[in-house]
C-alpha cells in the first residue's frame, strides 16, 4: 500500500473528519480573534500616542508666547529642550505668523534633512495659510511620523491646566505657530511585540481547541470504534460483546440497538447449538435405528429356530424333568434375547406400542439386572413391590425405557452415591383426589414410585422437569428427553405421572397406570395365550428355509395340514392348485418377488373369505416404509413363540 492510498484511508476515517472539522473550525476562531484583538491594541496606541502628541503640541504653543512675541530664539530655547525629554520627539519649530522660523531642533541629521525638505516644498504656504484661517490644531500622518501643529494667540482661551485637554481652537490675536513631529517607531515596536502576544494567544487557542476536538472526535468515536470492531468480530463468525452506552443521542440508541442485535444474535446461536445437538442425538438415535432394524430380521430368524427347535423338544422329552429344566434355561435365554432386540428398537423409536396385559411388579423384577447395571456400583436399589397381583395394559418395552429413564436421572443427580427406592402400590383414586389435578379418570391405578436421594429441585425447575429438550445438566451430557419421554409414554397408556422435589432432598417420580377393568378381563386374556386342538389346511409363505421347516413341524405337530411357498408367486401358485382346501393363510410380509401382502391382495380377489396371519421379523417403521397396510389384518412378530403362534391360528380359523 503506497503513501497516497495511506493517506486517503486515513482522511476516509470518521475521527479524523470530525477532527480536522474542530480544528478548521479552531483555526478560523484563532485567526479571527487575534486580527481583532490585533487591530484594537494598535488602533489604541495609535490614540493614545496622538493624543500625547497634542498635549505636547498645545504645551509648547503655550510655554513659546513670550519668545514669539519678542521674537526671540532665546527665551524658546527652554521649551525646546523640555519637549525633547520625550523619546517619542524628533523635531520641534517655532514660527512667526508670517512663518518665519524662529527656532527649530531635531534629534537627528536625517530628520532634520526631512524637516529642511518640508519646508522647501510646494504645500508649505498652504499649510501656513490653513494655520492662520482655521486657528486650530491639527496633525497629518504618514507611514513613520505624526506631525502636529498649534496656532500661537497672544492669549487663550484656557486660563487653567485643564483647559489643555480642550479641544477647541484658540482665541485673540495670532503670534505664530508651533510644530512637534513624533516617530510611529515605539508604535511598531509595541505593534510588533503585541502581534507575537497574539500569535503565541493564537497557538494556545489552536492547541486548546484541538485538544477539545480531539475530546470531542474521540468522545464521538470511541463507542463508534467498538461497534466497529464487534461488528468485524460477529463478521468472523465470532460472539459479539455488548458495548457500553455512555449517551442517549443517536450513537448511544444506536449501541443500544446493537447490543439487542448481539443478544439476539447470541440467543439465535445458542438455539442453534442446541438444535445441532438435537439433530446429532436424532442422528444417532437413526443409525442405532437403522443399524437395529438391518439385523432384526436376520437375527430374529435364528432366535426362531432356537425357540422353535427348544419347543420340538420339550414335546419330545416332556417326561424328562432334567431335559425340560435345560430346555426351559434355553428357551428363556431366547426370550432374551428377543427382548433385547426389541428394546434396541423402541429406544431407536423404530417400534410401535403393543399393549399386552402385564403384572406392574414382575415387568419390574424382570429388569433389576439392568436397572442395577445403570445405576453403577455407587447406587444402592431396593424394592418394595407389592404382593398381590397388579395387571394392566402396557408395553413391557415402554415400561422398560421409563424405568431406565428415571434411573438414569437418578444416577446423574447422585454423583457421589445414594440410594433408589422403587414401590409399587394399589390405589383407588376417587373425585377427590382429582379435584387439584388436571380431568383425570377415577378408577383403580397401579402406582410405581420411584425416589432417590438426590440433590433434588427447585420449584421452577419442577415445573419444566417434562419439557421436551429442557435439562438442568452441562451441555454435551444430557439431551433433555429423558423425562419427556417418560410424561409422553406415561400419557400412552392413559396414565399421568407426579413429581415431588426440594433442594437437598431428592426427587420422587410418581407414575399411575390405570388397571385393566376386571379380573375376569384378565383371566380371559390369559386364556387366549393358551393353544387350542383341531387345525386346517395352512399354506404358509416364508422366504427362509429354516424357518419354514420349523414352522411346519410346530403346525403339523398340532394337527395341521401345511402347504409350503419360498416367495410370494410361489405362494399364489400353490394356493391356486389347492384354494378350495386351503383355510388360512400364514405369510410372511418381506418376501423376494411379491411380498406377502402383495400376493395376499391378488388371492383374496380370487377368495374374498380367506382369513390371513402375516409374520415379519423387520421394525414396525421399516414395514411401514414398504407400504404395506395391514389394518384389521392379524400380524405377529418375529422370532414367534410356537404357543402364541398356534393361539393365534385357531383364533383367525374360528372366526
Amino acid at each position: 500500500m503506497n503513501f497516497s492510498t495511506s493517506l486517503k484511508n486515513f482522511r476516509e476515517k470518521f475521527a479524523v473528519k470530525v477532527f480536522l472539522q474542530y480544528a478548521v473550525f479552531f483555526i478560523i476562531l484563532s485567526v479571527s480573534l487575534t486580527t481583532l484583538f490585533i487591530n484594537h491594541q494598535i488602533s489604541a496606541l495609535r490614540d493614545d500616542l496622538t493624543q500625547d502628541g497634542e498635549m505636547l503640541a498645545k504645551l509648547f504653543a503655550y510655554n513659546s508666547r513670550l519668545g514669539i512675541f519678542s521674537e526671540s530664539g532665546h527665551a524658546i530655547q527652554n521649551p525646546v529642550d523640555a519637549l525633547f525629554q520625550n523619546p517619542e520627539v524628533l523635531s520641534a519649530s517655532v514660527y512667526t505668523f508670517k512663518g518665519t522660523l524662529l527656532k527649530s531642533r531635531e534629534r537627528n541629521k536625517q530628520e532634520a534633512a526631512r524637516i529642511q525638505k518640508l519646508r522647501e516644498g510646494k504645500g508649505w504656504k498652504n499649510k501656513m495659510q490653513k494655520l492662520r484661517d482655521t486657528k486650530k490644531l491639527f496633525f497629518t500622518e504618514t507611514e513613520n511620523y505624526l506631525e502636529f501643529w498649534m496656532p500661537v494667540a497672544a492669549w487663550s482661551d484656557y486660563g487653567a491646566e485643564e483647559g489643555l485637554l480642550a479641544d477647541g481652537g484658540v482665541g485673540g490675536q495670532i503670534l505664530g505657530f508651533v510644530e512637534v513631529t513624533m516617530g510611529k517607531e515605539i508604535l511598531k515596536k509595541q505593534c510588533s511585540l503585541i502581534l507575537s502576544q497574539s500569535i503565541w494567544i493564537a497557538i494556545a487557542l489552536f492547541l486548546l481547541g484541538s485538544f477539545i476536538s480531539y475530546t470531542l472526535a474521540k468522545k464521538i468515536t470511541e463507542p463508534l470504534h467498538k461497534l466497529t470492531e464487534e461488528v468485524k468480530t460477529l463478521g468472523m463468525g465470532g460472539v459479539a460483546r455488548n458495548v457500553p452506552v455512555e449517551t442517549k443521542d443517536e450513537i448511544g440508541k444506536l449501541a443500544t440497538a446493537f447490543n439487542r442485535m448481539a443478544s439476539s444474535l447470541k440467543k439465535r446461536e445458542e438455539e442453534n447449538t442446541a438444535l445441532g445437538n438435537r439433530l446429532r442425538h436424532a442422528q444417532k438415535m437413526e443409525a442405532i435405528g437403522t443399524l437395529s432394524g438391518g439385523i432384526a430380521h436376520d437375527f430374529n430368524n435364528i432366535l426362531q429356530s432356537v425357540i422353535c427347535n427348544v419347543k420340538i423338544l420339550q414335546c419330545r422329552f416332556g417326561e424328562i424333568d432334567s431335559a425340560n429344566d435345560e430346555l426351559n434355561d434355553i428357551l428363556a435365554s431366547s426370550i432374551k434375547a428377543v427382548n433385547l432386540t426389541r428394546n434396541l428398537l423402541a429406544f431407536s423409536r423404530r417400534q410401535a406400542i403393543k399393549l399386552q396385559p402385564l403384572d406392574v411388579s414382575d415387568t419390574i423384577i424382570a429388569v433389576k439386572n439392568l436397572l442395577k447395571t445403570l445405576a453403577r456400583d455407587k447406587i444402592e436399589i431396593q424394592y418394595e413391590l407389592a404382593k398381590e397381583s397388579m395387571m394392566v395394559m402396557a408395553d413391557p418395552i415402554q415400561i422398560d425405557q421409563i424405568l431406565m429413564n428415571l434411573t438414569t436421572n437418578a444416577r446423574d443427580a447422585m454423583p457421589e452415591g445414594g440410594t433408589i427406592i422403587i414401590t409399587t402400590n394399589y390405589l383407588n383414586l376417587d373425585d377427590d383426589f382429582f379435584r387439584t389435578r388436571k380431568k383425570r379418570r377415577p378408577g383403580t391405578y397401579a402406582m410405581i414410585s420411584f425416589q432417590d436421594s438426590g440433590v433434588g429441585m427447585d420449584s421452577e425447575t419442577v415445573k419444566r422437569i417434562f419439557d421436551p429438550f429442557y435439562t438442568t445438566k452441562r451441555e454435551g451430557e444430557g439431551t433433555g428427553l429423558g423425562l419427556s419421554m417418560v410424561f409422553g409414554i406415561t400419557q400412552q397408556h392413559n396414565g399421568f405421572v407426579e413429581v415431588e422435589s426440594q433442594i437437598g432432598e431428592g426427587a420422587t417420580f410418581n407414575i399411575y397406570l390405570p388397571l385393566t377393568e376386571s379380573e375376569a378381563e384378565q383371566n380371559e386374556m390369559q386364556t387366549r395365550l393358551l393353544p387350542k386342538k383341531d387345525c386346517e389346511i395352512v399354506l404358509m409363505a416364508e422366504d427362509d428355509e429354516k424357518s419354514r421347516e420349523l414352522f411346519k413341524s410346530m403346525l403339523t405337530h398340532d394337527g395341521c395340514k401345511v402347504h409350503e411357498a419360498r416367495d410370494g408367486e410361489d405362494a399364489i401358485r400353490k394356493f391356486l392348485e389347492n384354494k378350495d382346501e386351503i383355510g388360512l393363510l400364514l405369510f410372511d410380509l418381506i418376501m423376494p418377488k411379491k411380498n406377502g401382502k402383495e400376493a395376499y391382495d391378488i388371492i383374496k380377489k380370487i377368495r374374498p373369505d380367506i382369513k390371513v396371519i402375516f409374520m415379519s421379523g423387520y421394525s414396525d417403521e421399516l414395514i411401514e416404509k414398504t407400504g404395506i397396510a395391514l389394518e384389521g389384518i392379524s400380524f405377529i412378530s418375529k422370532p414367534v413363540e410356537p404357543d402364541k403362534l398356534l393361539t393365534l391360528v385357531k383364533e383367525e380359523l374360528e372366526k
